[in-house]
């Protein structure tokens, strides 16, 4: 089952959505061609939208969307970084949100999930979704082994930030399984499939510190602890050479509504 995430957890991205905006992956065009293929032609639903980066590749594809979006902050970016795109965006939680009924053919949660109640979740979206309609849950997964530097970083978090049980972000929410969810996920979708993209991301130095401090755990530490760990990881790639390599997966679970 998928880790649940506290509040101060789920606020603090807003803090700096501009970091979490610049140094966070997009989406893989291939994987989500292939998700929005599942629909028909009708509107998106996107929960935890965020500054848009699974927006973006859903109008990109010619979707229009209506995102849910809790954190005003994260909203403002994400209306910037779309313009005039068929956009709607609904400042609310999916818990909170009003949402019409039997309405979307698609729903998606892009790295979002994990921060709804998932125990109510299911049938918020399954009374938005028309009669199988897809329910999309996207994640990027790095690879918990990266080498040399997943070697090495390992090391130096033992050291720096024990409280870190994994640099990379994203770790904490590897391991979903429909069947482990509440019965709402079974009852209300059914036909549940895995799709996945593997790649690789090339990172600079500024890259890979943007990216490490756009995840909670890191964004929660005390500032000079955080500063002296990425002055750690600057370093230490700097010794590898100017840029590294990540293994990544982006995974969407696909399911239909019944």
């Amino acid at each position: 089952m998928i880790e649940r995430f506290s509040h101060q957890q789920a606020q603090v991205f807003g803090e700096d959505p501009g970091l979490y905006d610049r140094f966070r992956p997009s989406y893989p065009r291939g994987l989500m061609e292939a998700v929005v293929a599942e629909s028909g032609d009708g509107p998106v639903l996107e929960v935890g939208a965020g500054t848009g980066k699974a927006t973006k590749a859903l109008l990109a594809l010619g979707k229009s969307v209506h995102a849910i979006e809790p954190d005003r902050r994260m909203a403002a970016v994400l209306e910037v970084n779309c313009g005039d795109a068929p956009l709607r965006i609904e400042h609310a939680t999916l818990e909170s949100s009003q949402l019409p009924l039997a309405s979307y053919d698609l729903v998606v949660a892009a790295q979002s999930w994990h921060w709804v109640d998932r125990d109510i979740a299911y049938d918020i979206v399954a009374g938005a979704m028309i009669e199988g309609a897809v329910l999309a849950l996207i994640w990027h997964y790095p690879h918990s082994e990266q080498g040399m530097l997943g070697a090495a970083l390992k090391q130096l978090y033992a050291q720096l930030a024990p409280t870190i049980a994994s640099p990379w972000p994203g770790t904490k929410a590897a391991d979903f399984d429909p069947a482990t969810e509440p019965s709402s996920a079974r009852h209300r979708f059914e036909a549940w499939n895995r799709i996945e993209h593997r790649w690789q991301r090339r990172l600079d130095v500024p890259g890979l510190i943007g990216w490490l401090c756009s995840s909670s755990d890191h964004l929660l530490l005390p500032v000079e602890q955080r500063i002296e760990l990425m002055a750690a990881v600057a370093a230490l790639v700097a010794e590898l050479g100017e840029d590294v390599a990540i293994n990544m997966t982006t995974v969407a679970h696909l399911a239909y509504r019944v």
